[in-house]
């Protein structure tokens, strides 16, 4: 063979490779397929990726994780295939979404939000008494939450923290909160939370930050008093530490050097891989909880769906288990438009992480998605070109998700269908439920024990009412039959003194013997046609 065609021959082998390499591969490949965002809902994200890269998927997801804003961002331009967040689009980022990723399309028309993962949003730290001894069960009221996070307290012996951890009266070391550098879903939802349930700190933490010289560089959204993605950064209470990523201020906080005295906001699994502890946080029964599945799905029973897959949260139910705050992710994925090729593999990573893939959120401390959730995630992920259908979507084998959350007889109403009940009566009743409710918490949870105490004062006053509309309403259910018994007897009265009735009698009489003997052969014929 000359060198010609030893040179021609290669040359057409690396060809034919390369035309297989576009083709897609070996048959089961998949078009490979680039994304990024969130932070928080990273870690289990990766678990998926890992588990679809293996036999019998053999898929190859890309994934970035520096934010929900960069997520967005990527997104809209088209850098990204896909995109995660856990917040819808924030109106002032719609127009370039429209006129970029949509090509002048409606967003409904455009792309899908698809929920993923619903987890706490946890309070991870690392502080240690003046002994020496790590502290592991830090509890903090709602109020202190907000309050280390703005500055509005800088010393872990703080009246509002000491009030609830008398551990720490002596360690007055100062706090190091470590905020998110980036665009972050996180800090929204801790921003959302704080605005919620702490308006007053909220409020003068957007004033000292307007009047100081940080105020150039906070987001419009921030500066008129709403939820924000980028913290500030400077100009408040003990000197803030800003790290980029929810890997990196988890790292930062677990660093035993630059860790100490420290406490940041991250998903819970990023506290549990590392060994580290997260604090239980108050809810609104004045219970303190811990971010794990149950408390999770709890709270978000009380988020409201907004019709495009994704929800606005709520932070004040009453059910002593919810824990706040507590979110959900979303996957962006494009309809309109999208490569099928590449829709097909999001597609089926998708199907995948809403069946096979949740039974694996709990041991990362995410909470599963219910049944309700993987609904609409199927519904979105079927607009997607390529994937699956909705018949196809769960995989076959895996577990059936849970029913969606129920609050322990915490209802704004008595809810048995159908009570007629007065309404006072039913507003005792409900607050006896609660009570009721409560009590069988405390007695295996004591930090239940005051909410308890509290709503069954509430109840005994209640109970007083309870009994008097009761009354009432027996007083009034005795009259009517009284009055049905006296119309009855006027009736006899004025039969008795009719003419025709006594003769009417005999004949009425007759009507119902035969009525009963036709009733009791056609039995019997029916009975002898099903004898064999």
């Amino acid at each position: 063979m000359t060198m010609r065609v030893l040179v021609r021959t290669v040359a057409a082998a690396v060809v034919a490779f390369s035309l297989l390499a576009v083709a897609g591969g070996p048959a089961g490949a998949s078009a490979p397929i680039l994304g990024g965002g969130s932070g928080f809902a990273a870690l289990l994200l990766d678990q998926w990726r890992a588990d679809t890269a293996r036999s019998p998927y053999n898929l190859s997801i890309n994934y970035v994780a520096q934010g929900s804003s960069f997520g967005r961002n990527q997104f809209t331009g088209g850098q990204f295939d896909y995109g995660a967040s856990d917040i819808q689009y924030m109106q002032l980022e719609i127009p370039d979404l429209q006129s970029h990723r949509c090509a002048g399309k409606t967003l409904a028309q455009c792309f899908v939000y698809v929920p993923v993962t619903a987890g706490g949003l946890a309070f991870m730290y690392n502080l240690t008494d003046n002994s020496g001894n790590r502290v592991t069960n830090l509890r903090l009221t709602r109020k202190a939450a907000c309050e280390i996070f703005t500055g509005a307290i800088t010393k872990w012996n703080a009246p509002d923290i000491v009030a609830t951890n008398p551990r720490l009266a002596s360690v007055s070391r100062d706090i190091k909160p470590v905020i998110r550098s980036d665009g972050a879903g996180e800090s929204f939802v801790l921003s959302q939370y704080c605005i919620a349930i702490e308006p007053g700190i909220w409020n003068a933490f957007v004033a000292q930050q307007r009047a100081s010289g940080n105020a150039p560089n906070l987001t419009p959204e921030f500066s008129s008093g709403q939820p924000t993605s980028i913290w500030p950064q400077e100009a408040w209470g003990a000197r803030p530490n800003p790290v980029a990523t929810a890997d990196g201020t988890a790292s930062f906080v677990a660093d035993p050097v630059s860790g100490a005295n420290s406490i940041t906001y991250v998903a819970a699994g990023y506290a549990k891989v590392r060994n580290f502890p997260t604090a239980s946080v108050e809810n609104a029964a004045g219970v303190f909880t811990q971010p794990d599945e149950t408390n999770v799905t709890v709270a978000l029973g009380y988020a409201t769906p907004l019709g495009n897959g994704t929800f606005k949260l709520a932070f004040s139910g009453p059910d002593p288990r919810a824990y706040f705050p507590s979110t959900y992710s979303y996957i962006l994925a494009q309809t309109a438009g999208f490569n099928p090729s590449k829709g097909a593999t999001l597609g089926t990573f998708l199907c995948y992480a809403i069946s096979a893939g949740q039974p694996e959120a709990p041991s990362l401390r995410y909470a599963r998605l219910s049944s309700a959730l993987v609904n609409i995630a199927e519904n979105a992920i079927v607009q997607i070109p390529g994937a699956p259908s909705r018949s196809n979507c769960f995989v076959a084998g895996a577990p059936a998700p849970p029913p969606p959350p129920s609050v322990l007889g915490l209802t704004p109403g008595l809810t048995t269908p159908g009570s007629t009940l007065p309404a006072g009566l039913q507003s005792a009743n409900t607050i006896a439920q609660n009570a009721a409710a409560l009590r069988s918490l405390a007695a295996h949870n004591p930090s239940a024990r005051a909410a308890a105490a509290a709503l069954a004062a509430q109840a005994k006053k209640a109970a007083a009412a309870r009994a008097a509309i009761q009354r009432a309403a027996n007083a009034a259910a005795a009259a009517q039959q009284q009055g049905e018994n006296l119309d009855a007897k006027l009736a006899k009265d004025a039969a008795g003194h009719h003419p025709s009735h006594s003769s009417h009698t005999p004949v009425i009489y007759l009507l119902l013997a035969g009525a009963v003997l036709a009733w009791g052969a056609t039995l019997f014929m029916s009975r002898r046609r099903s004898v064999p």
